[in-house]
């Protein structure tokens, strides 16, 4: 082996438990968020709610400054503090229902007089007005904790490709690192991350 090759070998060497070790530290991470979401989707009930009111009149519009590669930058958003109201799910016959019937209002009747529970709530990115129907998570043993409904299902399928792709990156770059193939593609790697940083 000419010492040019030596130094490509220590090279791509080097790029590989690099990339190994970040692959790591995104497995953890992804981990981390499935046990987040599982907890999520075992606690929270996903379910319809009406916008009541909205406190103020109307959503603020707000500015909010974060850090890229690019530097600073400016991020536009609504923010809408609601009062909304929803009912508790329940299955009848194994059939999932919101009606009303299925339990005794004792209150006033009024427009909140409707619902089971009238809680406040606070939406980013999206504005809201009087009236409109949409989808809050309720705590399953406190339906009075609500928040704006997060599709944590999707983010948990996403996590699971996630653990598959990154698992599969660790035991291609391991054990099949002496294939010339494998030796091609983690070079090839190495030198996409080196020019993404230019």
């Amino acid at each position: 082996m000419t010492k040019g090759e030596k130094i490509l070998n220590a090279g791509l060497k080097m790029c590989n438990y690099y990339s190994i070790f970040t692959s790591v530290i995104i497995i953890i991470g992804a981990l981390v968020f499935i046990g987040i979401a599982s907890h999520n989707l075992s606690t929270f009930e996903t379910t319809d709610a009406t916008v009541l009111k909205v406190i103020g009149e109307k959503c603020e519009h707000k500015e909010e400054s974060y850090s890229s590669r690019h530097g600073s930058q400016i991020r536009n958003y609504e923010e809408c503090n609601l009062m909304v109201g929803y009912n508790q799910k329940r299955f009848l016959g194994g059939v999932q229902t919101n009606n009303l019937e299925t339990f005794e209002n004792t209150d006033e009747n009024t427009e909140e007089s409707q619902y089971e529970f009238v809680n406040k709530i606070t939406t980013k990115n999206v504005s809201h007005k009087v009236g409109e129907t949409i989808l809050v998570d309720y705590n399953i043993k406190d339906p009075n904790v609500v928040k704006p409904h997060t599709n944590f299902k999707l983010y948990l399928i996403i996590a699971f490709v996630v653990l598959f792709m990154f698992l599969l990156n660790i035991y291609v770059r391991s054990a099949l690192y002496e294939n010339d193939y494998v030796k091609a593609y983690i070079g090839l790697t190495c030198l996409s991350n080196i020019t993404s940083d230019y």
